[in-house]
């Protein structure tokens, strides 16, 4: 999955906060029965608080994912790390004496089980 296949999160929260809004604005500049404003019925301001929630929710969901794909970088990186260390050591290896190259697989053994 590349990068711009994934739902940005910030789009998802965007559209919670316009919905939210949309619910919330005054739909007549008289401020009549049926806007929010001017006396709003109960029903209108449940669909208001819903659309809060989901605003709410939506925010949650994007700091939770965030959170995720912080963890999975890390082990990413780590991952490379030890890939590059690998690299590295077998590259040694090639140069080394017997004993150097006998100690440098051990090593690069290691690396690979982490």
């Amino acid at each position: 999955m590349t990068e711009d296949s994934a739902p940005d999160e910030r789009v998802l929260v965007h559209k919670a906060w316009r919905q939210l809004a949309k619910r919330a604005e005054v739909e007549d500049e008289d401020e009549d029965e049926s806007s929010l404003l001017g006396g709003a019925r109960d029903a209108e301001w449940h669909q208001v608080r819903i659309a809060a929630k989901r605003a709410r929710y939506a925010g949650e969901a994007a700091v939770a994912f965030a959170r995720q794909m912080e963890k999975v970088t890390e082990i990413l990186g780590e991952h490379q790390d030890a890939a590059d260390a690998g690299a590295a050591i077998r590259e040694l290896a090639t140069s080394a004496d017997a004993r150097a190259s006998f100690s440098l697989g051990v090593l690069c053994a290691a690396e690979r089980e982490r």
